[in-house]
């Protein structure tokens, strides 16, 4: 029987942890839209639009980034980016840290897939 290589492994828990995080982040970004502009009191101010604007772009670049991993984790880094902007606290780098994860995953099955130099 032959096993799997660890870049397939990698490209795999890679797609993985993109999913659990679209879940994660989709949860929360339900629950804002609904509290922020469905609530039917006033628009919220401009930081909100733009927090949620980074929100969205992180979505969508996780999406993305189950098919196609090089753009996708461009779209979902510049969307964290953006995100960290607009809700800047020391706490919010963890959400940076998770949403690493997913792109490291899959640059590692990159180097994995690479011959070795000798």
């Amino acid at each position: 029987m032959r096993l799997p290589r660890i870049s397939t492994l990698l490209r795999c828990a890679g797609r993985l942890a993109a999913a659990l995080l679209i879940a994660f982040w989709g949860t929360f970004f339900v629950e804002h839209v609904v509290e922020w502009f469905l609530s039917g009191g006033d628009l919220p101010p401009p930081k909100v639009w733009f927090a949620m604007g980074g929100h969205l772009a992180m979505l969508v670049g996780l999406a993305i980034l189950l098919f196609l991993p090089r753009p996708g984790s461009a779209v979902l880094l510049a969307g964290t980016a953006l995100f960290l902007v607009a809700v800047w606290k020391a706490g919010a780098l963890w959400v940076a840290a998770v949403n690493l994860v997913p792109p490291a995953l899959f640059l590692l099955a990159v180097l994995a897939a690479r011959p070795a130099r000798v």
